[in-house]
């Protein structure tokens, strides 16, 4: 099958794309990047949702990450030892990847593909996706719909929730989430953002194939509600270092919000 891939540049997602091609799928693979000319709306709108206190604390946090993979290095230890494995790299993805800026050309370059896999495409619109008419499906790092958002595992964590990652089918106006598939993974006494990440790509590799050919007829099986889901961001760098473990604190106002979404749940 042909498949477009929306990624970002994590190992994470390139572990993913190498599992997809050895099952013998043929990939579009495509990185989303923000145009210049949209980054002062984009921390406008960051700035006026979350807070400009929330917005530093987000990116000190990029400096917290960067520097524990620079201890990892130096020491010659990976989080990816947890599940078994070397860490994964972009240059054993055979497929071509596009940088892409521009959602237009992300729709040309989409349109010789039979099912579209978003790994990572909360920046981008829904109009987009709805131009498609294809299936599109996406990954949750979290459970549906308590824990979604790209760091919704974390927070689940922290809550002492199970650690979940989630395969879901958008529907053709994106307006609707059908379940595919939920993986739980094994927490230990002290996880970090990237060891969570780490073993919910190490669950989804081993299914994320298989699942493909099942979400056409995931609508038809399922029953759809109203529910309340829980979207979640990244933590600031000050909760990251204080909360290493998890707790019976409420979690902070700025770590998500709330919105009434239409999932279909398996029976």
């Amino acid at each position: 099958m042909k498949l477009g891939v929306i990624a970002g540049m994590k190992s994470t997602d390139a572990l993913l794309c190498q599992a997809l091609e050895q099952a013998g799928h043929t990939l579009a693979i495509i990185h989303p990047r923000i145009p210049v000319s949209e980054w002062i709306p984009w921390l406008t709108r960051r700035i006026r949702e979350r807070g400009f206190s929330t917005l530093i604390g987000n990116l000190l946090l990029a400096g917290v990450l960067r520097f524990e993979r620079s201890k990892e290095s130096l020491f010659k230890h990976s989080p990816w030892e947890l599940v078994g494995k070397r860490p994964p790299r972009w240059q054993a993805v055979q497929a071509r990847a596009y940088a892409c800026a521009d959602e237009e050309e992300m729709i040309q370059l989409l349109k010789g593909t039979e099912m579209v896999v978003m790994l990572d495409a909360f920046r981008l619109s829904h109009r987009l996706f709805r131009s498609l008419s294809r299936p599109c499906i996406q990954v949750i790092w979290g459970s549906v719909p308590d824990f979604m958002g790209d760091s919704g595992g974390y927070w689940a964590y922290l809550e002492r929730k199970p650690v979940v990652v989630t395969l879901v089918e958008r529907g053709t106006q994106f307006d609707r989430l059908s379940v595919v598939a939920k993986f739980t993974v094994e927490t230990g006494a002290h996880e970090t953002l990237r060891t969570i990440k780490v073993k919910q790509a190490a669950a989804l590799e081993r299914h994320l194939s298989s699942f493909l050919s099942v979400p056409r007829a995931a609508s038809t099986e399922a029953k759809t509600e109203q529910v309340t889901c829980r979207h979640f961001y990244a933590p600031t760098a000050w909760t990251y270092l204080l909360r290493r473990a998890p707790s019976s604190h409420p979690l902070p106002l700025y770590a998500g919000r709330t919105s009434v979404c239409a999932v279909n749940l398996p029976k």
